[in-house]
């Protein structure tokens, strides 16, 4: 699939259809964010990057590429990120009206302590290390994998306490740190011995060591489809609220945006009735896994078929389709006021290149027409 230019937004025509917006919905306050997938920052075969390298390497695939690519040939592409084109992000994001980055964390296998300087948190490492940091909060999604194990999570923890104290990390609700849990029924049999009592204990220790800190207390938000399930956990676990990393879609769906739109607004109203204490509603930005069922990466080569059909994928939607969901979710938090009292809503994704298609500018999209879209959407 080509990216048809007519159908992005220029600067000013984007502030155009924004300006159908109701008062209501402009004067809302809004915290979005998008999630961070960061399988792009390095080189090294074996590494997620480095799969996602081969993924994205056939021409047709360039323009989802990220913008620190360079072209070697029709069939071959390199990541080459400096600080200079993490700062770019920056700028992109907050130009865009984002609020935070949602960083999914990645541990050491043994240890289960998220580790810094593993490839899949360089771009963390390259937001805290910048000079313009303080443009674009951040928040922790943990895994149950990276929160230790039975009996055995005080180095997590205290990683988790560390990364808190960041001046930018996001909060919510007069000074709540926010974090992401994303949960995995897996991992709980086998890192915490089928009990949610033995995980609770960790999260436990977190809002201790937080409190304990003077960083107030952490709203804690359960990822896990479907919402009963996620309902269930959050309470199991004495979370705060429920997500989703995506909204739930089958392997082989097919359909419009305006479809996925519609599955999505479904989605966020069966989370607000499973779990009235609390949601975050994740808008998506499309869902187009071709790339990936043409070169599976490693880590999905058992579950995508060996002959794919390449006509089952959702298109993908125009700045103001997306837009369009935005201003949904807006309302959808306005409706749903105690409910969505954290006021927190998170995009999948920024930089999802390979699997749904990306929020962040690209190769084909270099100037970010969904985020120049968004000014005027996404209020602070």
């Amino acid at each position: 699939m080509t990216i048809d230019r007519r159908t992005l937004l220029t600067g000013s025509a984007a502030a155009g259809s924004l300006a159908l917006m109701s008062r209501a919905e402009a004067q809302s306050r809004c915290i979005f964010g998008a999630i961070r997938w960061d399988a792009r920052y390095c080189d090294a075969p074996g590494q997620p990057c480095y799969e996602e390298e081969q993924i994205l390497g056939p021409q047709k695939w360039h323009f989802r590429a990220p913008l620190h690519t360079t072209v070697l040939g029709p069939n071959k592409i390199k990541f080459e990120p400096t600080q200079a084109t993490f700062d770019a992000e920056i700028r992109a994001a907050r130009a865009g009206g984002l609020s935070y980055w949602a960083y999914l964390m990645y541990g050491d296998p043994q240890s289960g302590v998220i580790d810094l300087n593993q490839s899949m948190m360089k771009g963390l490492a390259f937001h805290r290390a910048s000079a313009i940091r303080s443009q674009m909060n951040y928040a922790m999604m943990v895994q149950t994998s990276t929160l230790g194990s039975v009996g055995a999570y005080g180095a997590a923890v205290s990683a988790v306490l560390d990364l808190m104290h960041d001046s930018n990390y996001q909060t919510c609700l007069g000074g709540r740190p926010v974090l992401f849990l994303y949960y995995s029924e897996a991992d709980l049999k086998g890192v915490w011995g089928a009990s949610y009592a033995n995980l609770k204990g960790a999260l436990d220790a977190v809002r201790a060591g937080a409190l304990g800190r003077g960083l107030g207390d952490p709203y804690i938000i359960v990822m896990t489809p479907p919402p009963t399930v996620a309902e269930a956990v959050r309470t199991a676990l004495g979370a705060d609220a429920i997500s989703t990393y995506a909204v739930p879609i089958p392997q082989n769906y097919s359909a419009t945006y305006d479809q996925l739109d519609q599955m999505t607004q479904a989605y966020w109203e069966s989370e607000a009735a499973a779990a009235p204490a609390g949601v975050v509603p994740t808008v998506m930005i499309g869902w187009d896994t071709r790339p990936r069922k043409e070169h599976p990466p490693y880590w999905e080569r058992n579950i995508t078929p060996a002959h794919p059909d390449m006509t089952k994928y959702v298109t993908a939607p125009t700045a103001i389709q997306f837009a369009g969901e935005c201003r949904a979710a807006i309302r959808f938090v306005n409706a749903h006021q105690k409910t969505c009292r954290s006021r927190l809503v998170l995009i999948y994704a920024w930089n999802e290149d390979s699997e749904g298609g990306p929020l962040e500018p690209t190769l084909g999209d270099p100037k970010g027409a969904r985020l120049l879209a968004l000014k005027g959407t996404i209020s602070r």
